[in-house]
């Protein structure tokens, strides 16, 4: 969910001056040297965005209980300043109040973007990084923003609640109202769509400067864990890797598979959670989908025998097969899965896919990736609907190349369209959202990841800013643990909360895990002839194009080692 702006505010005097409404559709507050507005919070303020003419002027926010919502506030000052932000308690019906240590602010932070990506947005400096700072910089003709976050608990009372943020910096202070209604029910504790946001742990704890096997580790890849957890944004395993080596060039992927003893010791702890809605295991394969797959099944059937007798392996799944280009990786990965489904033949086994595969694979696999692009449902709507039918689960993922028109994550794009990718998804009857790394910290050289400077150099490959990280690390601003994007919160915004679509369907149709469907048993049928043209490739949208391309490695190359997947 994301802010709702009012379309009408006040012009605020500071000091003694007097206060007068302004009408025309919104408003502007204004101090000697300060000038604040409060656009949308689906909008990014460019670094040198000009001031509309109408600029509004109070933060309007609605919310269920049990969620985190957020605006943003922009000002610009006169001459070089350093301006502050401060919030009231919030009162609400009845005497009901929320503290101010509820509101929280985070600088936005500007980083450039030298390439132009599509045919809309320009290149230059965007807001991405969200670093937690009550105070920014700013100065003439350039513009600092604060991300501004309410967290409103499950139990608060619903009603309309009001207070103010003042802003101190200027020649005088800035006062922006603040109103925001809380509706009379709670999002649910276990998110209503899943998903799989890929951190990768071995690059996170280079950029941190911490080293695996050490308690330092553990506990700064734990915070980047419950971060994505507390958002929403659910990554695909816990931080339970075995040693992926100091670096500081690394293949791609969160790490090497953990020891079976290791991971059984600690992987409950982590997947009981009930925000926890799907985790993937480890394979322990070595070898990859272009030559041949070796699987270590006493391994694999020790870990899959403890999740069984812990009523975890429902919430889990496998992730071996990676876009296949040839009927040589289709057949390697045809065998891969007859193993995994002899060792756990109730564990879907996704593969992502960009065209349509072969039948033989059709028959083995049980669960489908699309990228958005690939979309079946746009050319054979009965390809999802049948599938789904005999048991299969079907994702969809996003990444390079899905920028404006699409919905994605770029930083030089809209945040509408990233609160879209969710909505897309449910459009096209998919349960769950892939998407291949949320820290990919470093630059692919053509065989590692080498270190970079996240905050100044917006490219893991050469081609979309913002691709494979949706993070950024804390150890360079002072902080213990990741720093959020705004392109992760618009994301987050749409995904989990109970205006999320997957939720409304839940509602309507009484799903009891929209997220992996209605069967509890994911145990395959017999396997059956879908049809010939069972996952078409789309046709074209928007003029795009509707041929395949050749995606450049951008850290997902489906040669990579098997056991980095």
């Amino acid at each position: 969910m994301m802010a709702g702006i009012s379309r009408r505010g006040f012009l605020v005097a500071t000091a003694a001056a007097a206060t007068a409404p302004v009408w025309g559709g919104a408003a502007a507050f204004a101090a000697s040297t300060a000038t604040v507005w409060v656009p949308s919070a689906a909008d990014k303020i460019r670094r040198d965005r000009a001031v509309p003419a109408h600029p509004a002027a109070q933060l309007v926010l609605s919310s269920a209980r049990n969620e985190r919502q957020f605006g943003q506030v922009v000002v610009r000052t006169s001459a070089a300043a350093t301006v502050t932000a401060a919030a009231t308690d919030l009162s609400g019906p009845g005497g009901a109040r929320m503290p101010a240590t509820a509101v929280s602010f985070f600088q936005q932070r500007y980083v450039n973007v030298p390439t132009k990506q599509n045919d809309k947005y320009p290149t230059g400096w965007y807001p991405d990084a969200l670093v937690p700072a009550t105070s920014v910089l700013t100065g003439p003709d350039v513009n600092a923003a604060f991300l501004v976050t309410v967290r409103i608990p499950a139990d608060q009372p619903g009603g309309a609640y009001t207070g103010s943020i003042t802003l101190s910096g200027g020649d005088a202070p800035v006062t922006v109202p603040v109103a925001l209604t809380v509706w009379g029910f709670a999002s649910p504790v276990t998110p209503t769509s899943t998903a799989a946001f890929w951190p990768w742990y071995q690059q996170a704890a280079l950029a941190e400067g911490v080293r695996w096997g050490t308690p330092e580790f553990k506990t700064r890849m734990d915070a980047y864990y419950a971060y994505q957890i507390d958002h929403r944004v659910m990554p695909n395993h816990p931080p339970l890797i075995g040693d992926p080596g100091p670096g500081p060039g690394y293949h791609p992927g969160p790490g090497p598979d953990a020891e079976p003893d290791a991971y059984i010791a600690q992987i409950a702890d982590y997947v009981k959670d009930p925000r926890v809605t799907s985790f993937q295991l480890p394979t322990y394969a070595s070898g990859d989908q272009n030559s041949t797959i070796t699987i270590d099944t006493g391994k694999l059937a020790k870990v899959t025998g403890y999740l069984r007798q812990q009523g975890l392996l429902p919430k889990a799944f496998f992730y071996l097969g990676d876009e296949p280009g040839s009927d040589q990786a289709e057949d390697v990965l045809v065998g891969a899965y007859k193993t995994l489904h002899q060792v756990a033949p109730e564990v879907p086994t996704i593969m992502t896919l960009t065209h349509r595969p072969r039948q033989s694979l059709i028959d083995e696999n049980n669960a489908w990736v699309f990228e958005q692009h690939t979309v079946p449902m746009l050319d054979e709507p009965r390809a999802v609907d049948t599938l789904k039918a005999r048991g299969d689960l079907l994702w969809t993922y996003i990444c390079i190349g899905d920028t404006w028109p699409y919905p994605g994550v770029m930083i030089d794009d809209s945040l509408v369209g990233s609160q879209l990718v969710p909505w897309f998804q449910h459009s096209q009857g998919y349960t769950g959202l892939l998407y291949w790394s949320t820290t990919a910290f470093g630059t692919w050289d053509g065989t590692n990841y080498t270190p970079r400077d996240v905050y100044a150099i917006p490219y893991a490959d050469d081609s979309s800013a913002g691709d494979g990280f949706m993070l950024y690390p804390g150890k360079p601003v002072g902080v213990a643990g990741p720093v959020g994007s705004l392109r992760m919160h618009a994301v987050r915004g749409r995904h989990a909360g109970p205006r999320a679509p997957c939720a409304v369907r839940a509602t309507q149709h009484g799903d009891r895990h929209p997220a992996r469907g209605s069967r509890p048993d994911r145990r395959r049928r017999p396997a059956q002839t879908v049809f010939r043209r069972a996952l078409p490739v789309a046709g074209p949208l928007s003029g795009r194009p509707g041929a395949v391309r050749e995606h450049p490695h951008r850290g997902r190359n489906p040669g990579r080692p098997a056991a980095q997947r």
